[in-house]
């Protein structure tokens, strides 16, 4: 009965719980009227009222008057900061220009940079390819004079052994000689002792004495010349073969040095194949950046634009929030309307006196309405007032920041011009780079021609020794002219040197500039964050009126559902009443039968104990006769062990008996058991059937 209660007394009220708003209007109103109004007779005085009414209407115009200077201000405002965004932004406009354009001679210079770090590598590269040539050089010409010293000796040892031969074969002459005269005169001295005369003979002796000397002489010095022959032989093949191994040690470095150079000629070719690749990425790397730097002010264009399009919205909706002021003050002037229509349903009021008191909560309501949107007209009037103090104040901020943009621009265009005469000194000094990098690479195909007439003229040293000389001349002519070009080249070098000087000063000075743009660029991002501030400064006063509006629906809505409640009170008042009488029925018949719930409930309760009583004695029954089976089966087991003793005839009978005794005992135990089991079990359902039961009544 507690919820029907309930129930009915929420549908009841259900109209003022949907409007609690309009109940504070009601106190709030009534508070005002008792000020302001005196009552009489019938009700309020017309002096009285007419007062009210007069003060409200003038309050309300003296509100209309200030909201619409204010929306005028407002809309003044919104063009000087329109004007003021535009300016700003052609100012972001040339600010993006010129950095874009310091970026690109930022990223150039870095280019002229590596461009000229490369060819001053290079350079050193030729330096010392150049020094190792001279070395290679100076090594062919030592070893040129060692083989010109080796061929000297050479011919020495040869004319040397061709004298010996000469005098060898002279010797062996001699020798012949001799032998024909030793045996000429032995056929002397054979015809002598055919016919001995001993004076001939005597000489022939003498003869053969002398000639045998000198053959022995003429054999002595012919091994001497042997030997010596044999001796210088013996040398002149070991100058031979120390002649063919310097031979073969200097083709060995001369190819090896070819080798050496042709390597070397390789890994050059191949650093600066490498060079140029990495130019190459350098150059990559740089239009990436480039590109990047592009897509970023591609994105920083879109946010500007995006911040433009924000900000038209922005002023659109401030436009909106002074339409929506504009609407406000129309429904002022409807809410004056609707105090005429008061002032006639006071009148009408001072001639029914039977629903005095249904008006007079009415007219409180209304007066309530009426001073809640005055104090809602009075707040929004301040922050109007607030609000334009504060514009004002962020306009001569934005003057402030206007001067300074000003002064800040001449600098820039002051910055701008300095930077294009930079940048065409910049441009002179890149083709000047560039003209010097082709007259290096230049001068590397010259010395790679160079190198590629050296092997030749390597090659042609072994087959020429008059070529050599010419050839050596040449070359130390080449080598005069390399020393001049080298010497050239370091003039060069010097005057880049002194140009990159200068191109890092000037880089400095970018980077200064750069430094003060980005400075500069910083204090438009502070304005524009400031700019941002007073959208937000005027989202928030928007969101103010948009409440406002809402608030003064809601009150239009409140004096409709005050309006609609003061009937719904008087239905719900006639329907209480039959609900109460309909209640007091039923909780009448309720009592009787709770009473007679809780007498059926105390009877099922002594019921659950006497069966729990019940239960209890059937479980202390069961385990007595658990421990009577078992105390029977002990004595049954003793008398078993007892009758083992005796002889097995005598025993055949009562054993037989004594079986069929305990069985007949066991199964009338078991019988009793079931019974027990079954009665426990009813007794259990019965139970549980109770407490559902109590549960239910519950």
């Amino acid at each position: 009965m507690e919820n029907h209660l309930e129930n009915d007394t929420g549908s009841a009220g259900s109209g003022i719980r949907q409007n609690p708003f309009s109940e504070l209007l009601s106190i709030s109103l009534k508070d005002e009227l008792n000020e302001k109004l005196q009552k009489s007779f019938g009700g309020y005085s017309k002096k009285s009222v007419g007062q009210y009414v007069s003060s409200m209407r003038s309050n309300l115009q003296r509100i209309q008057q200030q909201m619409e200077r204010q929306i005028n201000d407002l809309l003044a405002e919104k063009a000087s900061v329109s004007q003021e965004c535009t300016v700003l932004r052609e100012q972001l406009k040339e600010t993006e220009a010129s950095l874009q354009k310091v970026q690109d001679q930022i990223v150039n210079q870095k280019y002229y940079e590596e461009s000229r770090e490369a060819s001053e590598q290079e350079l050193q590269k030729f330096r010392a390819e150049n020094q190792r040539l001279s070395e290679m050089l100076a090594d062919y010409e030592q070893t040129c004079e060692q083989k010109k010293r080796v061929e000297a000796l050479l011919v020495e040892k040869e004319n040397e052994i061709v004298r010996l031969n000469e005098s060898l074969s002279r010797y062996q002459k001699e020798c012949e000689e001799l032998r024909s005269r030793t045996a000429r005169l032995e056929q002397a001295a054979e015809t002598a002792s055919r016919n001995p005369d001993k004076t001939e003979l005597s000489n022939l002796r003498r003869e053969k004495e002398m000639a045998d000397e000198q053959c022995r002489k003429l054999a002595q010095q012919l091994k001497e010349s042997r030997r010596v022959i044999l001796e210088k032989s013996r040398g002149l093949e070991a100058s031979r073969a120390a002649l063919e191994k310097e031979r073969e040690s200097i083709s060995l470095r001369q190819q090896q040095a070819d080798d050496t150079q042709e390597t070397k000629c390789r890994q050059m070719a191949q650093r600066l194949k490498e060079g140029q690749d990495a130019l190459e990425k350098k150059k990559e790397e740089l239009e990436a950046a480039r590109n990047a730097l592009e897509q970023e002010k591609e994105a920083f264009s879109l946010r500007q634009r995006q911040a433009d399009d924000a900000q038209e919205t922005r002023h659109r909706q401030v436009a909106q929030q002074l339409e929506e002021a504009r609407s406000v003050l129309e429904k002022k002037r409807e809410l004056e309307a609707a105090c005429a229509a008061f002032r006639q349903e006071k009148e009408a009021f001072s001639l029914r006196q039977q629903d005095n008191d249904a008006r007079e909560t009415k007219h409180r309501q209304m007066a309530q309405q009426l001073k809640e949107a005055k104090s809602i007209l009075e707040k929004k009037g301040q922050e109007l007032e607030a609000a334009r103090t504060a514009l004002r104040q962020e306009k001569e901020a934005f003057s402030l920041r206007q001067q300074q943009a000003d002064a800040r621009e001449a600098e820039l265009k002051n910055g701008r011009a300095q930077l294009e005469q930079e940048h065409q000194e910049l441009e002179g000094q890149c083709a000047q780079l560039a003209e010097d990098r082709n007259k290096n690479e230049a001068a590397w195909r010259e010395l790679k021609e160079e190198i590629s007439k050296n092997r030749i003229v390597a090659g042609q040293l072994e087959k020429e020794h008059q070529a050599i000389k010419q050839e050596n001349e040449s070359l130390r002519a080449r080598l005069d002219e390399k020393e001049k070009q080298l010497t050239e080249m370091k003039n060069k070098l010097e005057g880049q040197s002194e140009t990159a000087r200068v191109l890092s000063e000037k880089i400095n000075s970018f980077y200064e500039h750069f430094s003060q743009d980005a400075e500069r660029i910083k204090s438009l991002e502070k304005m524009n964050s400031e700019k941002e501030m007073l959208v937000k400064h005027y989202q928030q006063a928007e969101k103010k009126a948009v409440l406002s509006h809402h608030e003064n629906e809601r009150a239009r809505q409140a004096n409709a559902a005050l309006r609609e409640t003061v009937q719904q009170l008087m239905q719900q008042m006639e329907i209480q009443s039959e609900s109460v009488e309909l209640f007091l029925q039923r909780s009448m018949k309720e009592r009787s039968s709770m009473k007679q719930a809780v007498s059926d409930q105390a009877a099922l309760k002594l019921k659950n104990i006497t069966l729990m009583e019940q239960v209890n004695s059937l479980l202390a029954q069961m385990d007595q006769l658990r421990a009577e089976n078992e105390r029977l089966k002990a004595v049954e087991e003793q008398r078993k062990t007892r009758s083992f003793p005796f002889p097995a005839e005598k025993k055949v009978t009562p054993l037989e008996k004594t079986e069929a005794a305990d069985d007949a005992e066991e199964e009338d135990k078991a019988s009793e058991l079931e019974k027990c089991g079954r009665a426990y079990r009813r007794a259990k359902e019965l139970v549980q059937e109770l407490e559902q039961q109590t549960e239910n009544i519950g």
